[in-house]
Formats: C-alpha cells, sequence, structure tokens
C-alpha cells in the first residue's frame, strides 16, 4: 500500500523540551485498547504499552490512534516505576489508500439496512389500513347496538355477545397501537443506522485517504525497570443507553427483571476484548450551574464613556479574572455493589458500572447488549382499570428494587408467562424503592362506566347559588375462578378558583380514597360470579353570574 503522510503536531499537557543527547527513542507500535468508559456522548479510551526503560528520558510512540479522537483530551502517565511523563506529542498522519473493499462493504450494509427499513414501512401501512378496518367494525357495531329491538341487523343478540364483541375491537385497537408504537422504534433505529452508514460511507467514496494519530510520549525514569505507560484520549461517535426486560411468572408471583447497557459505537476503531465501564457521567450538563448576575434598576446621568473590560468582582473586592475556581475535596466513595454483570461503584455523583466480563464491540453502529444485572423481585399482583381513560383492565405488579444500584430510566421490555405484552418506560428507581409495573390488558374482568346523572339548578331554595351534580355508575364483572384484588381509579375536577367550589357527592358508593389531586380509587376484591357497583358523584358550585364556569366542567 503507498502510504504519503502529512504530519500535524500539537502539544498536550506539556511542552515537549528538546531532547537531549542521552535520551532514546522507541519504535512506533500500534497498541489495541484495553479498557474503555462509554458516557452518554463519548467514550474515554484507555491503552498501555510496557516499556523497559533506564535513568534518564525516552519517547515511547503509539501510532495508528483512530482519527476521531478529541487530541485536546490525550493525558498519559508512567505506571509501576518511579518517573515523570513529561509531555505528550500528537501528530496527524495521512495515509493514502485503496478503499474499495470498505467502501463495497459499506455499501451492501446500506442495501440491507433500506430493505429492512422498507419491510418496516410497508408492515406500518398494513398496520394503518387493519386500525381503519377496526375503527369502521366498531362504528358498524355501535350503530347496530343503538338499532337493537328496532329490527337492526343483530337481531336477538345477547349484552354479553355485544359486550364480548366490543372487548374484542377494544383489544385489536390496543394490538395494533403496540405495534405501531414498536414499529415506529424500529424504523427510528433503522433510519439512525442508515444515516450513519452514510456517513462513513460518503467521505470514502470522496477520496483515497485515511487518516491516523500519533501520541508521541516522552517519560523520564528515576531509576531502571520495566514500567507502563498509559494513554487515555476521549472519542465522539459513542454511547449507551440503560434498557430493561421484566418477565412476569404468575404461579410464582415473582418478576425477573434483567438491566442492560445498549452500547453503539462509530469511533472509528474495534474495541476487542475490553474492559468496558458505562458511566452516567453527563458532560453536558457541564461542572456546575450558570451563574445568575444581577439586574438593577437605577436612574443614570447619559453619557458618553469608552467601553470598559468586564470582569467578576468578589465580594472582597478582588477580580476573578483569570483565577481558577477553588474545587472541594471530591466525597468519599460508596463501597462497590456487586451486581450480576458489574460492579458498581456510586458516590454522591454519577454512578458506574463496570462489567465484569470483556466486551468486543465493533465500530459499526450497531448494538451490542451487555448484562448490567438481573434479579428476582416479589410481585404483590393486582388488577388495575382508570375506565375514564381506557376500557381495559391491566394486569399490575409492585416491586421493590432489591439490588444495590438504581434501575435507571428506559425503556422496559414487558414478558406475561413467556408472552411478550409490550414495551413501556420505567423511570429512575432507587435502590430499595417500590414502583409499578404494568403487564397488559386482563380480559376476564369487564368494567363499564356510564353517565346517569347531568343536573344543574339552585342550589338551594333561597341560595344565591347554582350548582353543577354529575354522577357516573361503574359496573365491574370477574370471570376468574376466583377472588382477585382489584383497583378503580378516577378522578373528579379539582377547582383552583375561588368562584368555584367541587366537592365528592354524597350518593358516591362505596366510598372511596380521594387525595388532593382529586384522584378517586377503590381498592376491593372482585369475587366470580358477582357484579361490583360503584358511583361517583361530584357536585360544583358557583355564583349565579358564574354559570359559564360550571359550563366549562359538562
Amino acid at each position: 500500500m503507498r502510504k504519503s503522510i502529512l504530519i500535524t503536531t500539537l502539544t498536550v499537557l506539556l511542552h515537549l523540551p528538546l531532547m537531549t543527547n542521552g535520551a532514546a527513542v522507541s519504535d512506533g507500535v500500534v497498541v489495541a485498547p484495553s479498557a474503555v468508559t462509554v458516557f452518554e456522548d463519548r467514550a474515554r479510551v484507555h491503552r498501555s504499552i510496557p516499556v523497559e526503560m533506564s535513568i534518564g528520558s525516552k519517547e515511547v510512540i503509539l501510532k495508528g490512534l483512530p482519527h476521531r479522537l478529541d487530541p485536546s483530551s490525550v493525558r498519559a502517565r508512567l505506571l509501576d516505576l518511579p518517573g515523570l511523563v513529561l509531555g505528550v506529542r500528537m501528530e496527524r498522519e495521512v495515509h493514502q489508500e485503496d478503499f474499495q473493499k470498505e467502501v463495497k462493504d459499506l455499501s451492501h450494509q446500506l442495501v440491507l439496512v433500506e430493505d429492512q427499513l422498507q419491510g418496516v414501512e410497508s408492515r406500518i401501512e398494513e398496520i394503518e389500513r387493519l386500525k381503519l378496518l377496526t375503527q369502521r367494525l366498531a362504528k358498524i357495531l355501535a350503530d347496530a347496538v343503538s338499532k337493537v329491538g328496532k329490527g337492526g341487523i343483530l337481531g336477538h343478540t345477547s349484552a354479553a355477545q355485544i359486550v364480548e364483541a366490543q372487548q374484542w375491537i377494544a383489544d385489536r385497537q390496543l394490538e395494533h397501537s403496540l405495534q405501531r408504537d414498536q414499529l415506529g422504534i424500529q424504523m427510528s433505529e433503522f433510519q439512525i443506522k442508515r444515516d450513519d452508514i452514510q456517513g462513513d460511507l460518503i467521505p470514502l467514496m470522496q477520496g483515497s485517504t485515511r487518516t491516523t494519530w500519533t501520541a508521541i510520549v516522552l517519560i523520564q525514569a528515576q531509576e531502571e525497570g520495566t514500567g507502563t505507560v498509559e494513554l487515555a484520549h476521549d472519542v465522539p461517535g459513542a454511547r449507551w443507553v440503560p434498557v430493561h426486560e421484566a418477565r412476569l411468572d404468575e404461579e410464582t408471583s415473582k418478576v425477573n427483571w434483567i438491566s442492560r447497557g445498549q452500547v453503539i459505537q462509530q469511533s472509528g476503531e474495534d474495541w476487542n476484548d475490553v474492559k468496558l465501564t458505562l458511566s452516567t457521567a453527563r458532560s453536558s450538563l457541564g461542572l456546575a450551574p450558570p451563574s445568575l448576575i444581577p439586574v438593577r434598576v437605577d436612574a443614570v446621568v447619559r453619557r458618553e464613556e469608552p467601553v470598559a473590560d468586564v470582569s467578576l468582582v468578589s465580594r472582597d473586592g478582588e477580580s476573578t479574572r483569570g483565577r481558577p475556581m477553588a474545587t472541594a475535596a471530591p466525597p468519599a466513595k460508596k463501597p462497590a455493589s456487586s451486581l450480576v454483570g458489574a460492579e458498581v461503584v456510586s458516590g454522591s455523583g454519577p454512578i458506574r458500572f463496570d462489567v465484569r466480563a470483556t466486551a468486543s464491540i465493533p465500530s459499526d453502529g450497531s448494538v451490542h447488549l451487555v448484562t448490567i444485572s438481573e434479579q428476582q423481585m416479589d410481585a404483590q399482583l393486582d388488577y388495575q382499570s382508570i375506565p375514564l381513560l381506557s376500557p381495559h383492565v391491566f394486569r399490575r405488579a409492585k416491586l421493590t428494587n432489591g439490588s444495590g444500584a438504581p434501575l435507571l430510566a428506559g425503556q422496559v421490555s414487558c414478558f406475561r408467562e413467556d408472552s411478550y405484552v409490550g414495551d413501556g418506560r420505567v423511570e429512575r428507581v432507587a435502590a430499595g424503592q417500590e414502583f409499578s409495573r404494568h403487564f397488559g390488558s386482563e380480559g376476564r374482568i369487564l368494567v363499564r362506566k356510564v353517565e346517569i346523572e347531568d343536573h344543574s339548578g339552585a342550589a338551594g331554595s333561597f341560595s344565591k347559588k347554582l350548582e353543577l351534580k354529575k354522577a357516573f355508575r361503574i359496573t365491574v364483572d370477574s370471570v376468574f375462578p376466583a377472588g382477585v384484588p382489584f383497583e378503580l381509579v378516577d378522578r373528579i375536577p379539582l377547582s383552583t378558583l375561588n368562584e368555584i367550589d367541587v366537592e365528592l357527592g354524597s350518593d358516591t358508593a362505596p366510598e372511596p380514597v380521594l387525595n388532593e389531586d382529586g384522584i378517586v380509587r377503590w381498592v376491593v376484591s372482585l369475587e366470580p360470579g358477582e357484579t361490583n357497583q360503584f358511583i361517583l358523584q361530584w357536585i360544583a358550585t358557583a355564583r349565579k353570574d358564574q354559570a359559564h364556569l360550571l359550563e366549562r366542567l359538562r
């Protein structure tokens, strides 16, 4: 391979002194990464090389570093031997070479991704057609129900059969919505992968050059022996996100919860058999909050003055320009917690997951899963329904994070009795914290809600106020062979206006739990063969000249 080299020099850490006559120079070597820490938007890559040292200075040359590294982030240190790192000089090399094979491989990958993307788009179109068909079926059923007893097409169809048909349509609508959401996520992933491949392909097609960096580390040893030079640098094009998998076992009332890291990297260099660390540190947030500048209003006499240089002035009157900020001593780290896939190191700030097994992650932009933890959680199981938002009843598991580390916010794929039920999202859950997870709808509990009262008028014979009364009847039927715990959730309006008062009506039965946000909850046991009935009534009152406000509550 022909190679012409364009040298660009950058001094990092310290300006390198001129080499003395007694300084030794090592041959340049290519050193693969040995450890990588992945953040939300970058990665910190470490590589090490053993060196034989005599008393004095020596240059250690590491070649073939990825072209995307940030040269200002390069740091080096000498281990296992008393001495100093005097500085690091970076040189950029531009190689002329033939990239036909790489172009062919990337073009093939691009075709495959385009085919996958087209397949997802076709599937989305099919789901949209099914959704439209289901909506038409629902409209036909609603029209037919309204004509029962009037010679409609349903004839002598029973109410139970109508409810069963309505439930089937509602299940299909929910199924189509979940499938559409999942396909949308897949489409976004394929689009990102396509864009990444195109980003790599275009430069290769435009020119036949490849750029690498060479690091020249000048070290000085105080005694003879074998030391280790460690070089670290940042690279963009790498990230990780937490993902979870929750599997509910109904028989044992346990949830198997697996947390993984989804690692993607296009740093320009493969990571083979590296010690991998996943960190929640977010450099995009900065190290400190921004400072507020006082805004003062004063009367001044306008006059022409030269523009003055502005610097912040501390309380003692001393300018802070050019003065470094004082830094507090770092807090003591908490001891590492042991998980199945990683050691967790957490203090008062970010959390670091040191993955136990070595990992290999190629620089191809594809997703690689790394197991962080796995735990069995005892589940307190029940069913929950919020008929105001959905006609469905959902299986719920109340869980406690029993690991020594938090569950990070991210997507969670849910399985019930080994059947996939959908994807959701979990917010951050601290160690020892209780939380809930739903595992899809349940067709063996039917919930129906109808309005039974909508009345407005004078609040009393001699009252100067108007009142609006609304009431709803909610019926719940269970076909389970045994009793099951059930929570019914609804709400009443919450007034923040002095002109309107809203309260729970006396006809409400059975008595629910009402919180300060107007959320109403009934917790009961549904017995087989019984129809459970709940009445929710609320009353809003206002002055007669505020009747328009009451109308807005209808």
